[in-house]
């Protein structure tokens, strides 16, 4: 799990989330959604990064907002994980805690790399070791 993602208010423009992407730490290839926070900081939903460069910057995200996206929980087992993002075809998944506040976020590689057995796995080396 990742703990650096964009959360924005659903009251927020569509400015405002481009200036939270800009000045995430976030991965720039896991900045792909933004996600959206309602009433007491709970997940409403996701925002792709494409749908708001192609909106106008006054536009507010709860207009574009989609709210049918899942989340599953800290203790969320990897198998579940692994269904729910095939069966909603998600490149990330958000994870919440208790009142739906979000604390995380898996991407499709943290989740490959979870389930391939560890001899399977080859890492990036360096030009020069």
């Amino acid at each position: 799990m990742n703990p650096e993602f964009v959360l924005v208010a659903g009251d927020a423009t569509v400015a405002d989330a481009i200036a939270a992407v800009r000045a995430s730490r976030a991965p720039a290839g896991e900045l792909h959604t933004v996600y959206v926070s309602g009433v007491a900081e709970r997940l409403a939903g996701t925002v792709a990064v494409a749908g708001l460069l192609r909106s106008p910057e006054t536009a507010l995200l709860s207009s574009l907002v989609r709210t049918d996206v899942p989340a599953v929980s800290t203790g969320t087992d990897i198998p579940e994980i692994a269904c729910v993002m095939s069966d909603y075809d998600l490149l990330s998944l958000p994870v919440v805690e208790q009142q739906a506040r979000m604390v995380g976020v898996i991407g499709l590689d943290d989740l490959v790399e979870r389930m391939l057995p560890e001899d399977w796995r080859r890492r990036h080396r360096a030009a020069h070791e």
